[in-house]
């Protein structure tokens, strides 16, 4: 008799569990370009509810241009970055995409750096505009930005063509996920409820 009032308790409580709508939390960035055309400002805005980014990836689009060197960095409040590629010296090692991770980086927070663009051809700086080079390529790809956050979901935008004459481009990426912390929680109180019960009926 114990049992079966046990097993119908767990069905009970599963039942309970399956008729709570799972919540959503929305997670979201958003890219700001401006500045100088051949060293632009890069500013990436948290725009989540709650969750923190911990990564960005940001590639060149047009591969005959590369990033020489990021600098100028503006940190979170309260949080830090670390730069994977390329190094931070001028001149110094190239690559075809911005790495960066952070902790720290909490909903509603930006960082910004700036970063200049050179020709994969020449040793040397050379005069790029990145309206050409990380989008408006022709066939060639666009830029993509990728950000990764805490939860372990990410996002991925690819930057559309736009104006060669606008001084500031903003583009943003969003969409909701499931919070399962939240549902996680719930299901632990449902049966720490169902098992005080039963400890009861013990008693």
């Amino acid at each position: 008799m114990r049992r079966s009032v046990r097993y119908a308790g767990l069905a009970a409580a599963a039942v309970c569990l399956a008729a709570v709508p799972a919540r959503a939390l929305g997670i979201g960035f958003e890219l700001k370009l401006s500045g100088n055309a051949n060293v632009p400002t890069i500013r990436l805005t948290n725009t989540s509810d709650v969750d923190q980014i911990t990564a960005f990836n940001f590639t060149i689009g047009d591969t005959a241009k590369n990033f020489d060197v990021v600098f100028s960095y503006t940190n979170p409040l309260g949080g830090t970055h670390t730069l994977l590629a390329p190094d931070v010296g001028d001149n110094g090692i190239r690559s075809d995409n911005i790495g960066l991770t952070f902790t720290g980086f909490d909903a509603g927070e930006f960082t910004q750096w700036t970063v200049d663009v050179d020709r994969d051809s020449s040793p040397f700086n050379t005069v790029e505009n990145y309206r050409t080079v990380f989008f408006n390529n022709g066939g060639l790809l666009n830029s993509v930005a990728t950000v990764t956050f805490a939860s372990g979901h990410s996002l991925a935008l690819t930057l559309p063509d736009g104006s060669l004459s606008d001084t500031v481009y903003t583009f943003t990426a969003a969409t909701n996920v499931p919070d399962t912390g939240s549902t996680a929680w719930l299901a632990l109180a449902t049966l720490g409820v169902f098992a005080a019960v039963q400890s009861r009926r013990r008693s």
